[in-house]
């Protein structure tokens, strides 16, 4: 799971930055890695091809009626 036990004290505010910058460098060093790995899957070939995560994007059918 890669866990990480920390302490803080809110009250004496003790450990409380460490915490919220180390879960703040986690979240950014994750989004990381999926958007290189994410990369790195799709391959150089492909543009902006409208996947998001493997799953199409569906684009909204227009047309323009005069009556």
């Amino acid at each position: 799971m890669g866990a990480q036990y920390m302490e803080c004290s809110s009250k004496e505010m003790r450990g409380v930055d460490e915490i919220f910058e180390k879960a703040i460098m986690t979240v950014v060093a994750n989004d990381r890695r999926n958007l290189e790995a994410q990369m790195a899957s799709a391959g150089p070939s492909s543009g902006a091809g409208g996947n998001i995560g493997g799953v199409p994007i569906k684009r909204k059918k227009r047309s323009c009626k005069i009556l």
